[in-house]
């Protein structure tokens, strides 16, 4: 029975000899027969492999008690491994020999070496990754790599591996889905492999992180295998996204006006709820459809300039405002300013267009209100005032006969009085006429040097008075001017007459001319008191003066730099103004085109 047994069987003496044998030990050893009987290890294995034979023989003698250990053996170049159980061997209380059974533990032990190589190789090769990696079975860790213990905000994966369960740095609300997908995945079950579950940082922070979720095999046995990154930045970029989205949204279909934005093939992306109520259109309607395609969405002579328009937008990066007539779906027509700009993709080119309408129907129909009212208050005042000019001027130049000095006085300030608010009222209805578009242009070839010539005889008496020096610059051969006369005249009337106001005794005025093919150009220069830069941008509105000093006692109505802006626009010319207080000012006015 003990030669057929698969286990190696054998017992020795006190003395370290062999009494027993059984044929898988001979095998094992190499021996046939009873060659080995009598013999003691020496006799049979290598000395460095029988010291320990030897140690274990010792325990059990000195202890009296079963004792297990590891023995290894080489034969024939062959190592071999043996789990060995070695127990005392008693007559009468006295330990007579040691018996040995030994089970070949070889391959199981190459087997979990090459288990535990392959551990150490995943290992190697998933510490050296960025993404966390966690393998669990029923929640129960099996391996996590540092990537994972970082991720989570711990120290080290043994933190991980100490945890109750594989959930616990998984927020509560998520648990029941994860342990769905899992169960799911090990049923064969088609489940999500990459989705995203909110965790918990060890100093209990919330964490976000993309999961990729399969089934392994993990020492025999299915697991799964968690890969997983931090993905909390994006979904803080996301939700700042969103918030800035809704916000813009909000801006957007709040806006008091219209907004229409176009790609650069002319098709609507976006349209804000003022707009489809102006207009009467669905949104879904008119999305993603080109402007040309939509029925009565513009007017058919409008679609080649607008077309034309956004193309120059996306070209040059230039904004364009033009301002015309809309019927809206009221079946009125409406006034409207449009804006048209660029909107730039994140490389920073120009990808789309976008257009701002306002509605000035009424803000048009109270100005022409006003104007009209104006010119009519203008018309019955200068009248009386002609009247009152003309007498008091008649009783200061004694045409009834002498006057006292103080009558004379009297008389001379009625005048002048009187003729400062003539020059108020004519300033009102000119202005008045030009905003409500009664003020139309004569255009004809006009002779620049004739025009500043008539301009300096009109006001050389006044600035030789206030002890103001002008003087004019026009080189010869200048090309003719095409533009309106009175107009012309009246743009550098009112711009020397502003310099002469406020530019003091011993200043210096100059008016130079220059042209090109395409413009004139007329620059009228001042040493004056200057403007400060922060009434600039106003100083051409109605009633704005540079100077606000109610202590200054300049005679100027505030309407000459307004008339003056009108009168160019008219003529579609620009007007440019700089200055530093203390220093001057210049005033650039360039009207467009040369003789006709």
């Amino acid at each position: 029975m003990v030669n057929h047994s698969p286990t190696k069987i054998h017992i020795k003496d006190i003395e370290g000899r062999y009494t027993l044998i059984n044929n898988e030990a001979k095998k094992l050893y190499g021996l046939t027969g009873d060659e080995g009987l009598g013999k003691t290890s020496f006799d049979l294995f290598p000395k460095d492999e029988v010291a320990a034979f030897l140690a274990h023989d010792k325990a059990v003698l000195v202890s009296g008690e079963t004792q297990e250990a590891e023995e290894k053996f080489t034969l024939d170049g062959d190592a071999r491994t043996y789990l060995t159980t070695k127990f005392p061997i008693f007559n009468q209380d006295q330990i007579v020999g040691i018996g040995a059974i030994g089970i070949d533990t070889s391959e199981q032990i190459k087997e979990k070496e090459k288990i535990q190589e392959s551990e150490e190789r995943f290992r190697n090769l998933v510490e050296g990754s960025i993404q966390g990696v966690l393998i669990h079975a029923d929640n129960k860790t099996l391996f996590a790599n540092q990537s994972y213990a970082d991720i989570f905000g711990y120290d080290s994966y043994k933190d991980i591996l100490a945890q109750d369960s594989a959930l616990d740095h998984v927020a509560p609300h998520e648990h029941e889905r994860m342990k769905a997908y899992s169960k799911a995945r090990r049923g064969g079950e088609d489940v999500p492999i990459t989705y995203e579950f909110e965790g918990i940082r060890k100093d209990g922070s919330p964490i976000w992180v993309e999961n990729r979720g399969w089934v392994v095999n993990w020492k025999g046995q299915p697991a799964i295998q968690r890969t997983i990154i931090n993905i909390t930045g994006r979904k803080q970029a996301e939700e700042a996204l969103r918030e800035s989205q809704n916000l813009l949204n909000s801006i957007i279909e709040n806006l008091p006006v219209a907004l229409l934005i176009k790609n650069s093939d002319h098709i609507i992306e976006r349209a804000n709820s003022i707009y489809l109520k102006w207009y009467g259109f669905d949104a879904n309607a008119i999305w993603g459809r080109r402007s040309d395609q939509i029925e009565n969405f513009q007017p058919a002579e409008e679609v080649g300039e607008m077309n034309a328009q956004e193309l120059e937008v996306l070209a040059t990066g230039v904004t364009k405002t033009r301002r015309l007539e809309r019927t809206f779906v009221d079946g009125q027509t409406h006034t409207i300013d449009i804006t048209k700009f660029p909107i730039y993709d994140q490389q920073g080119n120009i990808a789309k267009v976008g257009s701002v309408s306002v509605d000035l129907t009424e803000q048009v129909q109270a100005n022409q209100a006003k104007s009209e009212f104006l010119a009519l208050m203008s018309h019955d005042l200068r009248t009386p005032l002609n009247a009152i000019i003309g007498f008091s001027d008649l009783i200061s130049q004694q045409y009834f006969g002498p006057n006292s000095d103080k009558y004379q006085e009297y008389a001379e300030d009625i005048k002048s009085s009187g003729e400062l608010l003539l020059s108020l009222v004519n300033d009102i209805l000119d202005l008045s006429a030009i905003e409500s578009g009664k003020q139309s242009l004569t255009k004809e070839n006009l002779s620049v040097t004739d025009v500043v010539k008539e301009c300096e005889a009109i006001i050389k008496e006044r600035a030789q008075s206030l002890g103001v020096n002008v003087s004019m610059t026009v080189p010869k051969n200048l090309p003719l001017l095409f533009a309106d006369r009175r107009a012309t005249i009246q743009i550098l009337i009112n711009l020397l007459s502003n310099s002469i106001k406020f530019t003091p005794e011993g200043g210096k005025i100059l008016l130079k001319a220059t042209a090109t093919n395409r413009h004139h150009t007329f620059e009228v220069s001042d040493t004056g008191i200057g403007i400060p830069a922060n009434k600039i941008a106003t100083i051409t509105e109605p009633f704005i003066r540079g100077d606000s000093d109610p202590h200054k006692t300049h005679e100027s109505t505030g309407l000459g730099l307004a008339i003056v802006k009108s009168l160019v626009e008219l003529h579609d010319g620009e007007l440019e103004i700089k200055s530093k207080p203390g220093k001057g000012t210049t005033v650039t006015v360039i009207l467009p085109g040369g003789a006709s």
